[in-house]
Parts: C-alpha cells; sequence; structure tokens
C-alpha cells in the first residue's frame, strides 16, 4: 500500500484509521511534500489536509514553499472539511510575505461560507493573518467586528479564542 492508497481507503470518519496512516508515513522525510502534492487530488483531500494539520500539530515544521502551496490550495478546496483544516494550520505556519494578500483575500471570501465552523475558523483566520501582517489589521477588524456582534455564539467563542494572548484584539473585542 502506499500513502495515497491509505488515504484513499479511509472513509473520513474514523479518527484511528487516519491517525494509523499518519503513525505509519508521517517519519518519511518526503512525508509533507507527498500531503502537498495530494491537495488537488479530490478523493483524497480531507485525508491529505488532515494530516497536514496533525503534522504541524505535532510541531513539525513545512518549508515556506510547502506553506506557500498549502495556502495557494485553500481557495480551490472542494469541500468544507478540506478548507477548514487548512484554516486550521494557520496558527501553525509563517504565511510568506508574497502569499499574504491573496491568503488574506481568500479568508475573506470564506467568512461566507455556507459552513459555520469554517466560518469560525476564517475569523480566526483573519486574526491570525493580521498577527503576522499588521498591515491587514484594519481590513480584518472590521469583519471581525461585524461577526462579532451579528454571528452565532459558537462563531464568536471561536473569534475569541482566537483573540487570547493578543492584546490588540482583546481590546477591539472587549
Amino acid at each position: 500500500m502506499t500513502l495515497k492508497t491509505d488515504i484513499a481507503n479511509w472513509d473520513a470518519k474514523d479518527v484511528s484509521v487516519i491517525q494509523s496512516v499518519y503513525d505509519q508515513y508521517s517519519e518519511s522525510e518526503s512525508f509533507a511534500d507527498q500531503l502537498i502534492n495530494m491537495l488537488m487530488d479530490e478523493p483524497v483531500q480531507r485525508g491529505a489536509t488532515w494530516l497536514i494539520k496533525l503534522f504541524l500539530e505535532n510541531k513539525n515544521v513545512m518549508t515556506e514553499g510547502q506553506v506557500a502551496l498549502l495556502l495557494d490550495a485553500l481557495p480551490v478546496m472542494n469541500h468544507w472539511e478540506a478548507q477548514l483544516h487548512i484554516l486550521q494550520c494557520l496558527p501553525y505556519v509563517k504565511i510568506p510575505e508574497k502569499n499574504v494578500g491573496a491568503v488574506h483575500r481568500n479568508i475573506m471570501d470564506i467568512t461566507t461560507s455556507d459552513a459555520k465552523f469554517v466560518r469560525a475558523w476564517a475569523y480566526g483566520g483573519l486574526i491570525e493573518v493580521s498577527e503576522q501582517y499588521r498591515e491587514y489589521r484594519e481590513k480584518s477588524r472590521k469583519i471581525i467586528q461585524k461577526a462579532y456582534s451579528s454571528e452565532a455564539g459558537s462563531i464568536c467563542a471561536r473569534i475569541r479564542q482566537a483573540s487570547k494572548k493578543r492584546p490588540y484584539w482583546q481590546e477591539i473585542l472587549s
């Protein structure tokens, strides 16, 4: 079996199965590259993005080029869970300067998603972008403030979580 075959065989529900795929393949030096190369392959998008998120959560690092490819894939993910996983990677990566404008625009677009969970993480993504690149604070502030006053409580909770330990955002939201 191969990494791609094992991801394709995952039912997208059983976390223990995808965790075992991670355990089996994550030590490979080409693991991140293999996953990045699968991002445009719809049948394995959810599994590949889930594994990338787990890879980063486990304190692994991606190169600037890998991060750029990951973030470039955000607007073309065919499944909301794949978008969600990429948004959940943002706190673990340094957004390449050359990509930040497109990343910010793509995340702004995703704040209108029908999927509430994706929308919530998109707002958190705007906070992350503006923490890494302060010139995006003003644009993000308007969107975040509007969302914080009009979105569901679960979305506001995600915004509060994303703003923790970030004095600028805590002041804006208080």
